[in-house]
């Protein structure tokens, strides 16, 4: 089927009647009716002064036209960086006075980045791969959101419309206060920790006003800001907007900042034979990870040290953790009830957990630690095996599995990137590298080692490459040792840079080894 194969269709509005081109496909045509009839982006009533409309992953321009019949003389800035998309957008809003079409995608950062190709309609690319794609693939520029409206002299934005099959949420969190002061923003997710992200960041200014939900991990939202609302709404709807009205709220001082539950019979004096440490956002994730944990088939009594670096996620999910927790099992929870990451305003500048790592590494009543993300998982005999590579070395690491974002399926064993000193596409950039999620540490042995955690390289904008510190450390100084199994499952992020290569890589090995046809 050709996906690009083009129509003209018109579509009657009240007393408007408009004329553009898409894609001649049934969901193209199903697009239009979902948008024009006010279901995909349902109508504010009482939004009045719009004056500046952002439309991000415009596709043709269809929910732009829309907005136009909406909010006639407003300015609207569609961006959509699919070239076939973006020439249908051009011709499309050529009719609406103040429309402006922009041939770039917008992200968190400046560069480009390959979009996947759609099997069905190019409204579902992305810079993801999923069934709803196919391998071929094209380079788009993207930029840093806040920065291209910035120099489109945007100051203000009354209407923002994102939907990036699954950039959403990189996109919101670099718009900052320019998203907060939005007045109606439109957002599709493709996560249900996304949702749950999304929701925490605008429920200190906005209120969830429509919503479809199609699938548990996909739906559509929109949210009002409460200063949008006729006062008389509000107090109709017994709805109190908090204060102050812009930024989210500040986050509750925990009653307990520190709780620890031993093991069955067990002082929490005891040194434990082993530490993992999970910094975490309250992700759903978070319960299989530990479950992961939980199932480990060492000897002797563990400790997990949870650390909370935001409550994105339902603090129920604790609870149910605790729960299930075995007998030989100590769980200490760590909550200051504030961010260490500059992510979330805290000091330090590591993006993936401030100073959790260090601080919770420094708690660990064991001197051997260990290190999990709340979106991974490790085999059954991770801990044991680590256990049995580190004796007489300072630190050990174990081998991965590439597990898809979406499925959660183990694609293949990374044999390219996490495969220890010397080695894999980083051993010139970097004398190889080590996910953290496989490593174990002697912190007895190597204790200069930990405040690494805390510190992003000096040239990462993204603030995400302390476990680059901490591996050119432990390298540098100490002797470490590897399991040469793979018994950690890390899913990949389609948000990567690297994720384009790692792709590939994982496509070319998986062909070999299902061999000749």
């Amino acid at each position: 089927m050709n996906t690009e194969a083009v129509t003209d269709t018109r579509v009657r509005v009240g007393e408007r009647e408009l004329s553009f081109r898409i894609f001649d496909t049934a969901l193209s045509r199903e697009i239009v009716r979902s948008i024009m009839t006010g279901k995909t982006y349902p109508h504010v009533p009482f939004l009045t002064d719009v004056q500046t409309v952002v439309d991000v992953g415009a596709n043709v321009g269809v929910a732009s036209l829309y907005f136009s019949l909406q909010y006639p003389g407003a300015r609207i800035l569609a961006v959509e960086p699919y070239p076939a998309a973006f020439a249908l957008l051009t011709g499309n809003l050529a009719q609406v006075a103040g429309a402006e079409a922009h041939g770039v995608g917008l992200h968190d950062h400046d560069g480009a980045m390959p979009l996947f190709v759609s099997k069905e309609d190019p409204v579902t690319n992305s810079v993801s791969a999923s069934s709803l794609n196919g391998d071929d693939s094209v380079l788009v520029p993207v930029r840093s959101a806040r920065a291209f409206l910035r120099e489109q002299r945007v100051e203000r934005i009354d209407v923002l419309k994102i939907d990036t099959e699954g950039c959403e949420l990189p996109i919101l969190t670099n718009l900052g206060d320019m998203a907060l002061g939005a007045r109606v923003i439109y957002l599709e997710y493709h996560d249900e920790s996304d949702r749950l992200e999304i929701d925490h960041r605008l429920r200190g200014t906005h209120i969830l006003y429509a919503s479809s939900i199609r699938h548990p991990h996909r739906g559509e939202l929109c949210y009002v800001r409460y200063d949008a609302f006729p006062a008389k709404k509000l107090d109709a709807w017994r709805i109190r907007a908090p204060s102050p009205s812009l930024g989210a709220p500040a986050q509750p001082a925990a009653t307990r900042p520190i709780a620890t539950a031993p093991g069955m019979g067990a002082s929490a004096q005891e040194r434990l034979v082993a530490a993992v440490v999970i910094p975490t956002i309250l992700r759903p994730s978070l319960r299989k990870a530990v479950a992961s944990v939980f199932a480990q088939d060492v000897a002797g009594r563990c400790q997990l040290l949870i650390g909370i670096d935001r409550k994105a996620g339902d603090a129920r999910l604790l609870d149910a953790i605790l729960a299930e927790k075995p007998d030989h099992w100590t769980v200490t929870v760590v909550d200051p009830g504030y961010s260490t990451s500059v992510r979330h305003g805290g000091v330090h500048a590591a993006r993936d957990g401030g100073a959790l790592r260090t601080i919770l590494s420094y708690l660990a009543n064991s001197p051997y630690v260990v290190y999990l993300d709340d979106d991974n998982w490790w085999a059954p005999e991770h801990l044991s095996s680590l256990l049995r590579a580190i004796a007489g070395h300072d630190w050990a690491y174990s081998l991965r599995w590439y597990v898809d974002a979406q499925s959660l399926v183990p694609l293949c064993i990374d044999a390219w990137e996490s495969i220890g000193p010397g080695a894999g596409i980083y051993a010139k950039s970097f004398g190889g590298f080590v996910d953290p999620n496989t490593l174990m540490i002697d912190k007895t042995r190597c204790e200069s080692v930990l405040r690494w955690w805390t510190t992003p390289l000096p040239d990462d904008q993204r603030g995400m490459s302390a476990d680059r510190h901490v591996f050119r450390a432990l390298t540098s100084r100490y002797q470490g040792a590897s399991t040469g199994q793979a018994s950690c499952y890390y899913v990949v992020d389609p948000n990567d840079r690297v994720h384009p290569l790692r792709l590939k890589l994982i496509r070319q090995q998986r062909r070999r080894q299902q061999g000749p046809a």
